[in-house]
């Protein structure tokens, strides 16, 4: 198994590394380093994509706009919208 110096990815050859950095791994590693290595990277992305569907959801259902969200105890009044309307 390959792993990358920098981010400690691990790759199932050195093939596989060889394209993932060609695809653009070079421009991504040092935020994957910063955030912990790939597993907690992208566990945080899915984290926020979660919360932002939870957000989104609230807003479709009607829940009231001085509602407080469940997630973040911010008010539903004081989140950003999207360009959607969301």
């Amino acid at each position: 198994m390959k792993k990358c110096s920098r981010c400690k990815t691990v790759y199932c050859s050195p093939h596989c590394q060889q394209e993932h950095w060609n695809s653009g791994h070079k421009k991504m590693c040092k935020k994957i380093q910063r955030a912990g290595g790939a597993e907690q990277f992208h566990a945080a992305a899915k984290s926020k994509e979660a919360s932002d569907a939870a957000v989104a959801s609230c807003a479709a259902e009607g829940v009231p706009q001085d509602a407080e969200c469940f997630i973040c105890k911010t008010s539903i009044n004081s989140m950003p919208r999207s360009s959607e309307g969301i």
